[in-house]
């Protein structure tokens, strides 16, 4: 079978060589954030969902894991997303 005048198994070898390629130029960024993360943004982000109503003092993150999928025509768990409470993705695994 022949997509964009390639082979599926060339298309394969190109998709994965370029995940690869990023993997490697990316690989620090992909895994904690020591700065976005340390312990005093921890504590900000604390005060800053308790300033929201949290009641404990101890939240300072949301997890989404959901993901809709169109071709399944229901929700999936695809990946893991941790965001903070300015709204940045802290963390994405999945």
């Amino acid at each position: 079978i022949m997509i964009f005048g390639h082979e599926c198994r060339q298309l394969s070898t190109i998709f994965n060589d370029v995940c690869i390629y990023l993997y490697h130029l990316f690989t620090k960024k992909l895994y904690w954030d020591s700065d976005l993360l340390s312990s005093q943004c921890l504590e900000q982000y604390c005060i800053a969902t308790t300033g929201k109503g949290e009641p404990t003092g101890h939240i300072w993150c949301f997890i989404d894991a959901l993901f809709y999928s169109g071709h399944e025509k229901q929700y999936t768990i695809q990946f893991q997303a941790i965001t903070i409470p300015d709204g940045l993705i802290a963390s994405l695994s999945g």
